[in-house]
């Protein structure tokens, strides 16, 4: 009479199978001797899949690996042996594909920030500025504008789903220092400045910055004219040069 045999796993179970992960190459001996093959249990064939002995992992749920030897003259096929263990949700991430800016300054060049993912969920990447720096600068329609001078932090996200984590936030830091600026005469300077005659108001806008503009004659004519505020008065025939 044929002798009735067993399957035994000789190896572990992952225990931190995740979808897209590691792989797992199971292996186990039958009372017989004789090889074992492995399949997937009809029951999570949504969960995991075999190819040449090696299991992957394709959604979250219980995996079932199941044993089979067929037996030979003096053995029953074996009982069915199942190994079963436990599928997470698979890992993506996210890495800047674009190279921070190293000149960014205060109401400069805007940036645009790109990054690519790993396989996973079909979600889109998304930038936005770390809370902790949006004092500094801004992001609209993707591109990040510089507002203060400190540190801008950049975030990249890609949200989960079902199968996958969303990916940890990748951040990528810029330097933004002082913009220039420029000032501008918005007065025009007379053309029949005498001596002693009608003093001249100068109107100059300050660019960017919210400072005021300060008006003084430039030191090579300080014989030739004053000024008071914003106002020029003619001392003596020559050229005045305001600065």
């Amino acid at each position: 009479v044929k002798g009735d045999q067993t399957i035994t796993f000789t190896s572990t179970a992952p225990t931190t199978a995740k979808v897209a992960g590691a792989t797992y190459t199971p292996t186990a001996t039958s009372t017989s001797g004789g090889a074992v093959t492995f399949t997937i249990d009809s029951s999570s064939t949504g969960v995991c899949s075999i190819n040449a002995g090696v299991v992957s992992f394709i959604n979250v749920g219980t995996c079932i690996v199941d044993g089979d030897q067929a037996g030979n003259a003096n053995w029953n096929a074996a009982t069915q042996g199942p190994q079963s263990f436990t599928v997470g949700k698979g890992v993506q991430t996210v890495t800047f594909s674009s190279i921070a800016p190293t000149t960014a300054v205060v109401a400069g060049a805007t940036y645009t920030p790109t990054a690519t993912k790993t396989a996973g969920t079909a979600n889109t990447i998304t930038f936005s500025v770390d809370s902790t720096t949006n004092t500094v600068c801004s992001i609209t329609s993707g591109a990040v504008s510089f507002l203060t001078v400190g540190t801008c932090k950049v975030n990249a996200d890609v949200a989960g789903d079902s199968k996958y984590e969303a990916a940890t936030t990748a951040q990528q830091s810029i330097t933004v220092n002082k913009g220039s600026q420029t000032i501008s005469f918005a007065s025009n300077a007379p053309n029949g400045a005498k001596v002693g005659g009608r003093t001249y108001t100068v109107v100059a806008s300050p660019g960017l910055s919210t400072g005021a503009v300060t008006l003084a004659v430039d030191s090579s004519t300080t014989s030739k004219c004053s000024v008071s505020a914003m106002v020029v008065t003619f001392l003596a025939v020559g050229d005045c040069v305001l600065n």
